[in-house]
């Protein structure tokens, strides 16, 4: 196909089954990965005849893979550990934190076991890094895990507030005492920051 040309195509949804058997081979050559446009990457390009395009969509919640086995045990286990952690962590820190298991089955009864913030369901047995698994936010950080001071989020939603509150904080430590106003922080400055974390 000549670069001044664009295929519309429609899209056709396929289980992971289906796009894995493809993968494999098992449907043959006729059917290939295509490539995904940017619409930067096909202004002005001329709309050709349609075709079909398969895309294999992963459920609303999650990314396609199925959760694991619910085990009590398992997720009462995975609680504890983590609820040490926010200990030590606190106690580190000088925040109280009174957080007990009966607290986080309590939230999650309350949330439906709901992420808080992109409401997914949450895992309580699951892999190692699975974004999917429980965690518990700290609604104020300047405070500790307190009954009254925690939600349930996914780790993902966890991840990305604090992200986002590193990106603040150096933000305001960038900006202060240099003449720079709020909001404008040069590259150079920004670099300084991270290197010197």
């Amino acid at each position: 196909m000549a670069k001044e040309e664009l295929v519309l195509n429609d899209v056709v949804e396929v289980s992971v089954e289906t796009a894995q058997e493809v993968l494999d081979g098992e449907w043959g050559q006729d059917w290939a990965l295509g490539y995904a446009l940017t619409v930067h990457s096909s202004q002005g390009l001329t709309i050709k005849d349609p075709q079909k395009l398969a895309r294999c969509c992963p459920p609303p919640d999650g990314d396609g893979r199925p959760p694991p086995t619910y085990d009590e045990a398992t997720a009462q286990k995975n609680i504890a550990r983590k609820l040490q952690a926010y200990k030590r962590v606190d106690a580190a820190k000088g925040h109280k934190c009174n957080l007990r298991l009966k607290d986080v089955e309590a939230l999650k009864e309350k949330q439906s076991n709901r992420c808080a913030s992109c409401n997914i369901d949450l895992l309580w047995c699951y892999e190692p890094k699975d974004t999917r698994q429980f965690s518990i936010d700290r609604i104020d950080n300047a405070q500790g895990h307190t009954s009254d001071n925690v939600r349930l989020v996914c780790l993902e939603c966890n991840r990305k507030r604090g992200a986002a509150a590193l990106a603040h904080q150096l933000h305001c430590e960038a900006t202060k005492d240099d003449g720079v106003p709020p909001g404008n922080i040069s590259a150079d400055q920004l670099q300084d920051l991270f290197d010197s974390i």
